[in-house]
């Protein structure tokens, strides 16, 4: 026996719990290899605990004049401007606050 509105609260959940999944192009690769390994752990660890997407929509911010970048994210002094294409998350730039933005 199915119970009413069942199917909405699924879907409901299904929606919310989706999961964002992180791609870096080669440039922004190369320049996270290039990090202290003790600040790329950090930042693992914060992408890690970003693939839900309703967490990262609330921790990104628009930008402007940065095409083909949309948003960025801030970890520390650290930033990620990445394009975001539904449930994939391309990572264009990481770099320190100072530097990201050149």
């Amino acid at each position: 026996m199915r119970t009413p509105g069942i199917e909405k609260i699924r879907n409901f959940l299904v929606f919310r719990l989706m999961v964002v999944t992180f791609r870096f192009t080669k440039t922004s690769e190369k320049a996270f290899s290039k990090f202290d390994p003790k600040i790329r752990e950090s930042l693992v660890e914060s992408l890690t605990a970003l693939k839900d997407s309703t967490l990262l929509e609330t921790n990104s911010k628009a930008v402007t004049n940065l095409l083909p970048a949309t948003h960025r994210l801030r970890v520390g002094n650290y930033r990620f401007l990445y394009e975001r294409n539904g449930d994939e998350v391309l990572i264009l730039k990481v770099g320190h606050r100072k530097n990201v933005y050149q």
